[in-house]
């Protein structure tokens, strides 16, 4: 039914999923986001919410769609993607463009937005 509220990520093995359904192994994920596994986790529903910018660094690392990142950022707790935000609006190019991650850290970048998706360790 269309009023259902399905989550993306219920479990560790949903999150593996979705990285399974787009081609990215787990410990990419990990690698490119930066993020621990306990902050990846987090994204389990019901449990401690993650940060947005979380949420964000792992729905563009896998390559959801805007609809899955919106979902992730729902069950998360957090604002979906909202074209008058300037972080926003760059990352919902991103999306509709298929931009990998680096690409949209690029535009972020060359916009002087201070959100970066990418770890600069």
């Amino acid at each position: 039914a269309m009023g259902e509220q399905i989550s993306l990520i219920e479990t560790e093995k949903d999150l593996r999923e979705l990285c399974q359904k787009y081609g990215i192994k787990f410990s990419q994920l990990i690698h490119i986001t930066a993020l621990s596994k306990s902050e990846l986790y987090a994204m389990k529903s019901g449990n401690r919410n993650p940060t947005r910018e979380s949420v964000l660094k792992v729905a563009l690392a896998i390559g959801l769609t805007k609809e899955e990142t919106n979902e992730l950022l729902k069950l998360a707790k957090q604002k979906e993607l909202y074209l008058r935000i300037p972080e926003d609006r760059v990352i919902l190019t991103g999306l509709k463009n298929k931009m990998t991650i680096y690409e949209i850290e690029e535009l972020l970048i060359n916009y002087n937005l201070k959100l970066r998706l990418l770890d600069k360790k």
